[in-house]
């Protein structure tokens, strides 16, 4: 039975490799005879920050405002025959962020970035082809970064390549290994991929699955004299590919709970939420709350998103704070100016509508008079006003 199962996941996972290298692979440019565009770091520009090239890797220090980039000289290509990506970087800072950028060549002021979902970049390889914009014919293509000012980013490789059945599998084998940091939305669901994998892991083991099944009744077909159809070598295969699917979820979730553990060990219940998810809402709040003259004073909080207009309002309890979710009959989260009054704060938590000139210091509200206000404390996050 267990040799049985065994040949079957074998020639399940034989066909799975020929589907995905033979019909499913991007195209090749026909009558083209495309050459990877290998980088070399010796004569990679450096456009933002300090470049050093040391032991075949580019470093790249970044400028005062945390910023760096480099170009790969491609001069210009066609995209679709590019569509395969390598980036390889030594390990960097949690916080570092990585862009890619490139220009359409016909179009003028044609940019796109994506901004990089994956933190596994010690050697990642990306489908172009999901990427939004990567069509037409390509002039620029660069790194850019974003981090503190001075981190040295170090760079191994920065290449693109035609298509091939090897490159279509390190896709793969890419997306399902390497460690995307939850989002929000990640309470909800996780699906596992990024914006440029190029399949989710569910339906590809089930594929595998399947073609596993086909193959256990291929060798029941061919070895009928010998071989008799057992239950149990149907259910091995399914338990394998289940526990093959946990392993990437696995993967992930051990990954996420070590990211979790660095950046939140040994921290107090304030310090966690001065670093979490949520720490531009929190230190938003936190400077606020020592401005509001006393707890009993109302505090009407407006945002356009719901999300960051909920949590804002809960940082700024214990305070008497006002929050309405808009909803279809009652678009605007803060009430009538005939319920508002003198003395009333005015918390706005970007994205707003509501506006506050503070030349005239007025407010103004969406289909309403302007309610003459002063400014409390403003920064990136939000406004506070106080009405007159």
């Amino acid at each position: 039975m267990l040799r049985i199962a065994v040949l079957s996941l074998l020639l399940g996972a034989l066909a799975l490799v020929a589907g995905l290298t033979l019909f499913v692979a991007p195209p090749a440019v026909p009558g083209q005879q495309i050459s990877p565009i290998i980088w070399n770091a010796s004569n990679a520009p450096a456009e933002l920050g300090a470049a050093t090239f040391n032991d075949g890797k580019l470093l790249i220090e970044l400028n005062r405002v945390g910023v760096g980039s480099t170009s790969l000289s491609i001069g210009e290509i066609e995209a679709a025959a590019y569509p395969f990506l390598h980036l390889a970087l030594d390990e960097s800072s949690k916080n570092l962020r990585v862009l890619i950028s490139w220009k359409n060549s016909e179009k003028e002021n044609s940019s796109h970035t994506y901004r990089l979902e994956n933190k596994s970049t010690n050697s990642l390889w990306l489908a172009t082809s999901e990427l939004p914009g990567w069509t037409g014919n390509i002039s620029t293509l660069r790194l850019v970064f974003f981090g503190r000012s001075g981190e040295t980013v170090r760079i191994r490789d920065f290449s693109i390549f035609p298509t091939s059945p090897s490159r279509q599998l390190q896709a793969i084998v890419s997306d399902l290994t390497s460690y995307v940091p939850w989002k929000r939305a990640a309470m909800n669901s996780h699906t596992g991929v990024t914006k440029v994998s190029s399949f989710y892991p569910a339906p590809l083991m089930a594929a595998y699955l399947i073609l596993s099944l086909l193959s256990y009744g291929l060798l029941l077909l061919l070895f009928r004299a010998t071989l008799k159809f057992n239950w149990s070598v149907v259910a091995l295969l399914f338990l394998t590919c289940w526990i093959s699917l946990d392993l990437v979820w696995q993967n992930q979730l051990l990954r996420q709970l070590a990211d979790t553990y660095r950046e939140f060990s040994g921290k107090s219940s304030q310090e966690k939420l001065a670093v979490g998810p949520d720490a531009q809402l929190y230190n938003f709040a936190a400077q606020v709350k020592p401005l509001l003259e006393t707890k009993d004073a109302r505090i009407f909080v407006d945002s356009g998103d719901k999300y960051r207009g909920q949590r804002g309002a809960y940082f700024l309890y214990p305070f008497n704070v006002y929050w309405r979710e808009p909803f279809f009959t009652f678009p605007h989260t803060l009430p009538h100016p005939d319920l508002m009054h003198s003395g009333d704060y005015i918390v706005l938590i970007k994205p707003t509508e509501v506006g506050f000139n503070l030349k005239s210091n007025e407010l103004f509200l969406p289909h309403r008079m302007p309610m003459s206000a002063e400014l409390i404390f403003s920064d990136h996050t939000g406004t506070v006003v106080r009405l007159k």
